[in-house]
C-alpha cells in the first residue's frame, strides 16, 4: 500500500510545493530448491564453486565444465514487513534559487525458518526501526538557459547476512553528494548536462576468510560468515547532450566515468590490506550515442537511425577460504550497435523496423561466480502504428 499527498501553498509572496506519503509492504513466501554439489562428490555441507575463468569466445560446453549431481532438497519460509513515511518540501527562496528538504522514516522487519532441524532463525531475525534518511538539494537558475544544483542524501541498506556468532551484520550506511550543471542552446533545441558525484559507504559486508563454509552459526543454509567493517568510496562524472542539431537530425550522447576504491580494507584479523579495488560487476566507463536522421527524400517520410552502447570490462572475483579456492570471472569491454528504419507516409500511421545488437555480438550481460548470463543476441522488431 502506498499513499501520497501533493499540494502547494503561498508563503512570503511565492508558491511552494509539499509532498508527503507513507507506504507499507508485507511479503511472505516459501522456497524449495535442490542443492547442487561438484561432480564426483557426495552431498556434504560444503559446496565449493567451480573456479574456472570463462571467456565467451572460447567457451566449451564439454570442458572444463563438469556435470553435477543433486543433493536433498532444502526449503525455507520467509517473512518481510516494512513500512515508511516520507516528506519533501520545495521552497522558492528567490526568483532564481529554490531548495528541497526532505527525508524518510523507515522500519525493517524480517523473520524466517531455514532447514528445520538444523538452523533456525526465529521471527524477528532482524528488526531495524526507526531509521531516518534525510536528503537536501539547492538549485540556482543563474541564467535563462543554465542552472546549477547540489544535492545530498543519506544511504541505509539492510543485508540479511550473519557473522561467525550468528549475529546479523550491521546495515550499510553512507552518504551521496552530487554537483551538476544543466544548459540549453539553439533556442532550447539542444540540452546538455554534467554531474559530479561521490558516494561513501561504511559497514560494507565481506566474506570472513577465517571461518569455515558453510558458516556454522548462520541461520541461512549454505552461506558464508560475513564481516561488516570496510569502507568504500565511489566518484564519477556523467555527461549528456541531446537535441536537434540541425533540421531533421537529432542526436543523443552520454558518457559515464567512475572510479572506486577502498577507504579502509581489513583482512579477517582486522589488519589493513593493500587491495584498493573490489569486484566490479558493473563497467566503470560507458558511452552511449544515437542519431536519428529524417532523410531528404519522399517528403521526409523516411527516417534512419543508428547508435552504439559501449562499456569497459567488468568482473567478479573471490579470494581463497578454507576448501574454497580463489576464482575470477570477467568480461572484456565491448560495443553493441543498433539500427532503425522508419516510414511515415502521413501523420496517421507509420511503420518502424528496429534491429538490436546489429552485428550479433556475443558477451556476458551479468556475471557471478557460479553462473553467467549471455547478453541479448541480434533481434528484430517490426512495429506498425495507426492513430484514429
Amino acid at each position: 500500500m502506498d499513499v501520497t499527498l501533493t499540494g502547494s501553498f503561498d508563503w512570503l509572496g511565492r508558491r511552494h510545493d509539499l509532498i508527503a506519503g507513507a507506504d507499507w509492504q508485507w511479503r511472505k513466501y516459501n522456497a524449495r530448491m535442490p542443492v547442487e554439489y561438484p561432480y564426483g562428490s557426495r552431498p556434504t555441507p560444503a559446496y565449493p564453486d567451480n573456479p574456472v575463468p570463462v571467456d565467451p569466445g572460447t567457451l566449451d560446453v564439454r570442458a572444463p565444465w563438469r556435470p553435477a549431481i543433486w543433493g536433498r532438497n532444502t526449503w525455507s519460509r520467509n517473512l518481510y514487513r516494512n513500512w515508511g513515511a516520507h516528506a519533501s518540501l520545495r521552497l522558492r527562496l528567490t526568483d532564481t534559487v529554490s531548495s528541497i528538504l526532505g527525508g524518510r522514516l523507515s522500519s525493517y522487519h524480517y523473520g524466517g525458518y531455514f532447514n528445520p532441524g538444523r538452523n533456525t532463525a526465529a521471527s524477528g531475525a532482524y528488526h531495524k526501526s526507526p531509521i531516518f534518511t534525510p536528503f537536501a538539494a539547492l538549485n540556482w537558475d543563474f541564467s535563462p538557459r543554465a542552472s546549477a544544483y547540489v544535492s545530498y542524501t543519506d544511504i541505509f541498506d539492510v543485508y540479511n547476512r550473519y557473522d561467525a556468532r550468528g549475529k546479523m551484520v550491521p546495515p550499510t550506511r553512507g552518504a551521496n553528494w552530487e554537483l551538476g550543471l544543466k544548459t540549453e542552446w539553439m533556442d532550447k533545441r539542444l540540452v546538455g548536462s554534467i554531474a559530479l558525484y561521490q558516494t561513501d559507504y561504511k559497514n560494507q559486508i565481506r566474506r570472513d576468510p577465517s571461518t569455515p563454509y558453510p558458516c556454522p552459526a548462520s541461520p541461512i543454509s549454505h552461506d558464508y560468515c560475513y564481516i561488516a567493517d570496510n569502507r568504500q568510496r565511489v566518484r564519477g562524472i556523467e555527461l549528456e547532450l541531446a537535441g536537434l542539431v540541425r533540421p531533421g537530425l537529432k542526436i543523443a550522447l552520454g558518457a559515464t566515468l567512475q572510479h572506486q576504491r577502498y577507504v579502509r580494507n581489513l583482512d579477517g584479523n582486522g589488519n589493513p590490506r593493500d587491495a584498493v579495488t573490489w569486484n566490479e560487476r558493473i563497467p566503470l566507463r560507458t558511452f552511449r550515442a544515437w542519431a536519428d536522421w529524417r532523410l531528404p527524400v519522399a517528403g521526409g517520410a523516411w527516417r534512419l537511425g543508428g547508435g552504439v552502447r559501449a562499456n569497459s570490462n567488468y568482473f567478479v572475483a573471490r579470494s581463497a577460504s578454507g576448501r574454497v579456492s580463489a576464482a575470477r570471472v570477467s568480461q572484456g569491454g565491448y560495443a553493441i550497435w543498433d539500427a532503425m528504419l522508419a516510414w511515415q507516409p502521413n501523420p496517421r500511421w507509420s511503420v518502424q523496423l528496429n534491429i538490436s545488437n546489429l552485428f550479433d555480438k556475443h558477451y556476458f550481460a551479468d556475471l557471478n561466480l557460479n553462473q553467467v548470463s549471455y547478453g541479448e543476441p541480434r533481434s528484430f522488431m517490426l512495429t506498425a502504428r495507426m492513430q484514429f
